[in-house]
């Protein structure tokens, strides 16, 4: 591996023998040296048709350098090379939304639009297909157009052939049209006894350019519940869309994307609600003993339904038709923490520790 100054700085590969510019801190040598030894295959074996469709070189490249860190420090050191050296990098360049993948203008060919956002289609591709026909889909493409070249569309039948099914959809929208979603989104919780429904809110917001499309995409959500977590994934493709399920313990939080399937930029946002009149509030306190006092105030129902929930989520007390002032009685309970649920709409859920 010679390193000496270049000309034209960066690195090159050369048969097996990469060249690095000695006058850039690259700092990790061998992700540098992983991108150029795969372009032995992508790129040198196996090149882009048109240079138009670099993303077929330089793109596969990039994604190799977190295969070669998934190799070297397991999927935790593929997690976090991904997100700060190849998704950040494309989401912090601005000059890259505005163009497609394909096709880009002259000055953007060597660019985070060829490298560094091609290789996030690259691992959105492999959550989507599984890693047993994403790893049978390159071997395929590299055998088939192996010294020849190949244009975008052959790659994308080979993907179509591989996993049976017809992937124009993903392949137009990721690389056919510019930028990527920008999503807010929020989630409420409502009342149940058996079970408790959970609304997810998700909107997608992107205005540039304006041939910006609605991405159509399956999102990942992690519904926090005591000490679990329960995934549900849901296909979102409309600028403006809800989910609902029902659960059988209380949601306390929920995660979007928790697994960084996707490309995207987001914000969470509460869900907007009518305003109500004299909306009620509940007040109890936190650590509790053998009871714990309670109090309706504001516009007060005359019955009271109330739930108590362990972490697991499962119901252990439900007391009926309360007064708005009064006590419950915890006595037999078990020192932990606990969740107290009002069944009244507004009024949400109350965290809770018993100590005896």
């Amino acid at each position: 591996m010679p390193m000496l100054p270049l000309r034209w700085g960066g690195a090159m590969e050369n048969q097996t023998c990469t060249h690095i510019d000695t006058r850039q801190n690259w700092g990790d040598w061998d992700v540098i040296v992983a991108h150029e030894l795969s372009h032995s295959w992508w790129g040198n074996a196996t090149t882009c048709g048109l240079l138009k469709h670099m993303w077929l070189n330089e793109g596969f490249a990039t994604y190799c350098e977190a295969l070669w860190m998934e190799h070297a420090e397991g999927p935790e050191g593929y997690a976090s090379y991904y997100r700060d050296y190849i998704e950040d990098v494309y989401l912090s360049h601005n000059q890259s939304h505005n163009d497609p993948v394909l096709d880009p203008p002259w000055s953007r060919i060597y660019s985070p639009l060829t490298y560094e956002k091609p290789a996030c289609v690259l691992h959105m591709l492999r959550r989507l297909v599984g890693d047993e026909d994403f790893f049978t889909i390159l071997r395929t493409y590299g055998e088939r157009y192996k010294y020849t070249s190949a244009v975008s569309e052959e790659f994308e039948s080979v993907v179509d052939e591989v996993t049976g099914d017809e992937y124009s959809w993903f392949f137009d929208q990721w690389l056919r049209a510019p930028g990527h979603p920008e999503y807010e989104w929020g989630w409420s919780t409502g009342v149940g006894i058996d079970s408790i429904p959970v609304e997810i809110h998700v909107m997608q917001t992107q205005q540039w350019p304006p041939d910006v499309p609605v991405f159509r995409m399956p999102v990942e959500f992690g519904l926090i519940e005591g000490a679990d977590t329960f995934f549900v994934t849901f296909t979102d493709s409309l600028e403006d869309q809800s989910f609902e399920l029902m659960r059988p313990g209380v949601t306390v939080d929920v995660v979007f994307d928790p697994h960084n399937n996707l490309l995207y930029e987001v914000e969470q946002v509460g869900i907007t609600e009518e305003p109500t009149i004299a909306a009620p509030t509940f007040e109890c306190p936190t650590i509790c003993r053998s009871s714990i006092d309670y109090s309706l105030h504001s516009n007060p129902h005359s019955d009271i339904d109330i739930v108590l929930y362990d972490v697991s989520g499962r119901a252990v007390r439900h007391w009926n038709n309360l007064e708005p002032q009064g006590q419950l009685d915890l006595d037999d309970l078990s020192s932990g923490v606990y969740y107290l649920k009002v069944l009244e709409p507004t009024l949400g859920v109350h965290r809770i520790v018993v100590v005896h």
